[in-house]
Order: structure tokens, then C-alpha cells, then sequence
């Protein structure tokens, strides 16, 4: 009997402990939060649609000013603990993540060759005319086949084909 008393107090116990520790998502202060931040992305964002956004960016700010997505789904985060919610667009995904109770921006991925970055990088340039701009961008060739440009929290990623065009073209969140 002693014994179950016990086992049932470490887990009431357990249970106070989570239950005080939620994750801040009705935080009162969380607007202070808006007004202080300042984009560190630098030249590396997106456009569509004549709204510029990038990494870490307020997702709904940049929603309510786009068209509304074609679709979206759920899917477990690869930066973050948890599911992110990606939004598709003609010619984009939008991936988003809860943080700290707001819905931030952390991936822009390129669907297909009807869009280009501000950059001027398009699905189906030649790798040579990539390497120019990631230069210029001072980004350099991190692998075989992979050009890679950092600012900040982000990292805009460009693949290169086996056609040496680009086959893709994402702005992601550097994680911890």
C-alpha cells in the first residue's frame, strides 16, 4: 500500500511539474516582441506577390497580405521541436513554426522555374550563372552540388542538377 502511495505521489508530482511548465503561447508580453524585431536575413529574402518577407519573420503579418495558400499540411519539425505547417503558393512553400507563441517564418522553398529570388535565382539557370550570383552574394560552393550563401538566421540553399541547371532553390533557418 505504502508503495502505491508512493508510485502515485511521484506521478501527481510529475504531472504538476508539466502542467506549470506550458509554453508561454497566451505570454501577454509577446507583442513587445513584434514592435523590438528587426530582420537579420539582410539581402536574403523573398518576394511575392510585391510582399518581401524572410526567415524568422511574423507569419501572419506575411499571409494576410499574400493570396490565399492552394493547401498545406502538418509535418515534424526538422529545426525545431515539434510540427511545422507548410503553405502552398504558385511557385513557393511557405514552412512555419510556432515560436514562443507566434507563428514564425522559417523556410521559403522555390516549386518550380515560374518564380525567381529578388537574387535573381531561377530553377533551370545554369550553374554557371548561379555561381555568379552566389559570389556576388558571398556564399560559396559547400558541396558537389550544393551552393550555400549565410546571413544571419538564414541560409539560402541552391541545388544543382545532374544537367549542372538548379533544381532547387530554399532560404532556411539556421537552428542551434
Amino acid at each position: 500500500m505504502k508503495k502505491t502511495i508512493s508510485i502515485l505521489l511521484v506521478i501527481c508530482m510529475a504531472l504538476s511539474v508539466c502542467a506549470c511548465s506550458g509554453g508561454g503561447s497566451d505570454d501577454p508580453q509577446k507583442g513587445s516582441d513584434r514592435e523590438s524585431y528587426s530582420p537579420d536575413y539582410g539581402e536574403l529574402y523573398y518576394e511575392a506577390n510585391g510582399v518581401k518577407f524572410g526567415i524568422m519573420d511574423y507569419a501572419d503579418e506575411v499571409m494576410e497580405k499574400l493570396p490565399e495558400p492552394s493547401g498545406s499540411f502538418e509535418n515534424e519539425s526538422c529545426a525545431y521541436q515539434g510540427k511545422d505547417t507548410v503553405y502552398y503558393y504558385d511557385g513557393f512553400e511557405l514552412t512555419v513554426h510556432k515560436l514562443d507563441g507566434d507563428d514564425r517564418i522559417i523556410g521559403v522553398k522555390l516549386t518550380d522555374d515560374t518564380v525567381q529570388t529578388p537574387q535573381g535565382l531561377l530553377i533551370g539557370m545554369s550553374e554557371t550563372d548561379c555561381a555568379s550570383v552566389i559570389d556576388g552574394l558571398g556564399g560559396e560552393k559547400t558541396g558537389a552540388t550544393v551552393y550555400t550563401v549565410k546571413v544571419g538566421s538564414t541560409a539560402l540553399i541552391v541545388g544543382i542538377g545532374s544537367d549542372a541547371t538548379v533544381s532547387s532553390i530554399e532560404f532556411a533557418v539556421i537552428s542551434d
